[in-house]
């Protein structure tokens, strides 16, 4: 436990530190977006990728990068105390559900949220190569949100007919 919350410290200050050090080059990272002539609105911020706009907004394609801008350090702190609080519960929900089929289920949510979290710090850091992998409950899209919904729902069922409380029914039902 003490090497996972030293190695997730480490990630939280390398994303922390790492946020204007990700340029190789004097060129900021995340530049103001070229106005065109025909838009009324305005664009917001692009993110330059090996010199070249990538014309999304920052906040939508790097959410852990916009979070440590506005923030700071302690913000990606809690973002990664919730995180961990939330494999841990999710491993708690594992241990106690009441069939293989449940524990399959919770087993592969957390890993599918851990692989999506640690790529997606990963690429905030420069460290993995930038693909279209959201944050879990950060990224910007309205189906990815409702599926994390749906996935803490299936984790919850998980949860009411774990093996502990259907003893207690077991026990409610020969009395």
């Amino acid at each position: 436990m003490k090497k996972l919350l030293t190695g997730m410290l480490s990630l939280a200050l390398l994303a922390a530190t790492a946020v204007p050090a990700l340029a190789a080059d004097s060129r900021p990272l995340i530049a103001p977006a070229p106005a065109a002539a025909e838009e009324t609105a305005p664009t917001g911020y692009a993110i330059e990728i090996n010199g070249r706009d990538s014309g999304a907004r920052a906040h939508v394609m790097v959410p852990l990068r916009a979070l440590a801008e506005e923030l700071g350090f302690m913000g990606v702190l809690a973002l990664l105390a919730l995180y961990i609080a939330l494999v841990i519960i999710g491993f708690r929900i594992a241990q106690s559900a009441g069939d293989m089929f449940g524990l399959l289920i919770v087993m592969c949510i957390i890993g599918m949220w851990l692989f999506q979290i640690l790529e997606n710090i990963g690429m905030t850091c420069g460290l993995m190569p930038i693909t279209g992998i959201p944050l879990p409950f950060m990224s910007y899209g309205s189906s990815f949100m409702v599926v994390n919904f749906a996935l803490l729902g299936l984790m919850g069922s998980v949860w009411a007919h774990r093996k502990d409380n259907l003893k207690r029914a077991d026990y409610a039902a020969t009395r």
